[in-house]
């Protein structure tokens, strides 16, 4: 989080508001299309070997259609980002920038990746309806889950709504999650870092992996985790007591 281009960002968007019925949520949508520009006349503005890709992911079709007409706009009115939309579209490689949303996001990985969040209330300063589409149904985790782990470098979440107006207690996963991942994005803080289980290893190239670390002075865990996932080996942080440095899978 300290590193200017790595970890989680996030940007609260004051007095938005979302539609009822199709939701979107065009201030938030606005905030989202112009951090999409800046970074865009940054990043072709470098050497084509030192850009960076980026990817753009709505909860819904609708902020996903409402994020690209605001992006046409934007080109139609600056010159210079219409000419560096052009560059990008001319790219060889795989699509260097991409604007999608939870139902087809998919496997598709950015070195910067933007979340609208989408979500909040329907008048301003309002209080949110507890309606969050695909997240609220069945399997909603594990969509939100491929939302959120589609970044290499950096996540920069835009959102309308705060964590502690997500009522959690009681629902679907997915609205769970989506609440925790709000209250990491906002604080920096994870609320839950796993801990050692005590479960014996998986396999014995497992412990002959164990053996060397420790032998080339490393202390380490077995089986660290929360919520039934458990990374094999951790290996402990050599001056901060308690935390772990790195996962070995």
């Amino acid at each position: 989080r300290s590193h200017p281009e790595l970890g989680v960002r996030y940007t609260h968007i004051a007095n938005a508001t979302t539609t009822i019925g199709k939701v979107t949520n065009v201030l938030e949508a606005d905030a989202v299309a112009k951090r999409v520009r800046e970074l865009v006349l940054r990043e072709y503005a470098k050497p084509q070997k030192d850009r960076l890709t980026i990817g753009v992911v709505t909860m819904n079709l609708y902020q996903q259609d409402c994020v690209m007409d605001l992006l046409e706009k934007m080109r139609q009115d600056d010159r210079r980002f219409d000419l560096a939309m052009v560059t990008v579209a001319a790219e060889q490689n795989e699509e260097p920038l991409f604007v999608r949303n939870l139902e087809n996001i998919q496997g598709d990985e950015r070195d910067i990746m933007i979340l609208s969040c989408t979500y909040g209330p329907h008048t301003p300063g309002g209080t949110p309806t507890q309606r969050f589409g695909p997240l609220n149904r069945e399997g909603g985790e594990r969509r939100f889950n491929v939302l959120i782990t589609r970044a290499k470098w950096r996540m920069e979440v835009f959102s309308s709504i705060r964590s502690d107006q997500i009522l959690a207690d009681g629902r679907r996963q997915g609205v769970r999650d989506f609440h925790l991942f709000l209250k990491y994005a906002e604080s920096g803080v994870l609320a839950d870092r796993g801990e050692a289980t005590g479960k014996q290893s998986d396999s014995p190239f497992e412990i002959q992996v164990e053996a060397v670390l420790r032998r080339t002075g490393f202390e380490t865990e077995r089986q660290v985790g929360v919520v039934g996932y458990f990374i094999d080996l951790a290996v402990k942080h050599p001056h901060h007591t308690g935390l772990f440095a790195l996962g070995v899978e």
